[in-house]
This record gives structure tokens, sequence and C-alpha cells, in this order.
């Protein structure tokens, strides 16, 4: 459950972060991932305030993760029941 809810929330920020970390390589890739994730989420905030539909676009998002998980869940149960029988 732990990692549905990190890839949920932190899902493409840190695959995002982490592609920067690699690209540039610092000196400190801790620090600059906090910076880059800062940046991130203060450029999110900017954007759903330019963009009035930022919100419906982040709930289709939202939507369209739990389908995946559901979809995951389904198949992981169906296999389940294949192995029992």
């Amino acid at each position: 459950m732990e990692s549905q809810y990190l890839k949920q929330c932190l899902g493409s920020c840190l695959k995002k972060g982490l592609a920067e970390i690699v690209e540039h390589r610092p000196a400190d890739p801790i620090e600059y991932l906090a910076h880059w994730i800062y940046n991130y989420r203060r450029n999110l905030d900017e954007e759903k305030k330019v963009d009035p539909t930022w919100a419906k676009k982040d709930c289709y998002n939202i939507i369209d993760a739990k389908l995946e998980r559901l979809r995951i869940q389904e198949e992981e149960q169906r296999k389940l029941e294949e192995q029992r029988q």
C-alpha cells in the first residue's frame, strides 16, 4: 500500500527529479533533489493559478491512477484464482 501512495503522490515528480540528478550529477544529490522538488511544487502552484482547467486535469489524472490500481488488483486476483485451481 505504501508504494501505491508514493506512486500516486510522488511518482511523476520523483521520476523527473531523479532524471535531473542523473543528467546534472550534482555534488550533493539529496540537496539538489530537495530544491528541485520544492521548485517543481512551486511551478505546479503557479500553473494552477494561470490555467483554470488544471484542477480538472488533476482530477482526471487521479481517476486514471485509481483505475490503473483497480486493473492491477483485478489482474492479481485473477492470477491468484488461477493458481488455486
